[in-house]
């Protein structure tokens, strides 16, 4: 078996082994060991990554979530607490860029380049709204690029994200999230409709 294949075999399982993990992919106990904390986080970064994953059923999903925010291993700097000084808080700019960069150290050579491409913008994405003041341009780019799965397992990533982050901020996200899910079904049935309508045109 290559390194994904045990991967998948270890999150397979509920509760995912954090162990067994670590064992196969050993900067994820560097991970572990981070001094990490914000305020909207409830767990450390791998346990954070760890019960989202366990939140999803696909095991795809799962090892996205494992990997998702692992560059905040690089990218973190410490700042004051907004409103205790004495306090120092977690802050990790651009982790996403780094996560990728990691995930494919790790996985890239254990996937196909199709395979990789797709879930490394997974991981990219997964902190991004997918709607904007721009409407539904980066859904639809992304939908166009990948697939209309893609935009799917996107949602299901942010949701177990968001809902593994203290309930607070998981209430201040939901209706952003809402809001993708429903222009995701907005240019699901968009879609449908001009199908539909190249169809006729070519009854006629």
């Amino acid at each position: 078996m290559n390194l994904v294949e045990q991967l998948y075999k270890v999150l397979n399982q509920t509760p995912i082994d954090k162990e067994a993990l670590v064992r196969l992919v050993p900067v994820l106990r560097e991970l572990d060991e981070m001094d990490y904390y914000h305020p909207a986080h409830l767990y450390g970064v791998l346990d954070h990554s760890i019960k989202a994953a366990e939140l999803v059923d696909d095991v795809y999903l799962r090892l996205v979530l494992i990997f998702h925010d692992v560059g905040k291993l690089v990218t973190e700097i410490k700042v004051p607490h907004w409103t205790d000084p004495t306090k120092q808080v977690s802050k990790t700019p651009g982790h996403e860029t780094e996560s990728i960069r990691i995930a494919k150290e790790i996985l890239g050579e254990h996937m196909n380049p199709k395979e990789a491409d797709r879930f490394l913008a997974l991981v990219r994405y997964h902190d991004t709204s997918l709607v904007n003041e721009h409407g539904h341009l980066l859904m639809t780019e992304l939908m166009e690029q990948y697939g209309q799965d893609f935009i799917q397992d996107m949602l299901v990533i942010q949701q177990a994200d968001m809902k593994t982050h203290t309930p607070a901020y998981y209430e201040s996200k939901k209706p952003k999230l809402r809001q993708s899910m429903v222009a995701f079904q907005q240019l699901i049935a968009k879609n449908e409709n001009i199908s539909k309508s190249d169809f006729n045109k070519e009854k006629n």
